[in-house]
Formats: structure tokens, sequence, C-alpha cells
């Protein structure tokens, strides 16, 4: 499991449809320690999510991973 953060990189479809070769891959390891960085309430909220439509603070969790997470290129 340790080894899958640092090697498995993640993207949003549509942005992977947009452009897979441009800076749209997050590697596991940097989401996680970003969300190890959220409030409790927060993280609680992310591990208990059920499938439907995510809460509000579901959604400012999202937000705020999304403004501070570093985007990659496979080519770099």
């Amino acid at each position: 499991m340790i080894g899958s953060n640092k090697m498995c990189w993640f993207a949003v479809l549509g942005d992977f449809l947009a452009d897979p070769l441009g800076k749209v891959w997050i590697r596991g390891l940097e989401y996680r320690d970003l969300v190890m960085q959220l409030p409790e309430n927060m993280r609680k909220a992310l591990e208990e999510r059920e499938t439907g439509r995510p809460g509000e603070l579901v959604r400012k969790a999202w937000d705020e991973i999304n403004s501070r997470i570093e985007r990659h290129s496979i080519l770099e």
C-alpha cells in the first residue's frame, strides 16, 4: 500500500480526456498528505462519505485539496 502512494498517479476523468499528457496527474502520496492536513471534521466527512450527492463539508474538503494540490505531466 505504501508503495502505491508513491507510484500511482490519478486524474479527474474530464481533465484526462481533455489532455492526457498535460498537467492533470495527481500523486497519491501528495493527495494523502493534503487530506491529513485538513481539519478533523473534514477528514471524517471524507472518510464517511457514501454514494450520492456529497454534503457541504465534503465539497469544502475537495475544494481545499483542489486549490492546493500540484498537478503533474507524465512527461516530466
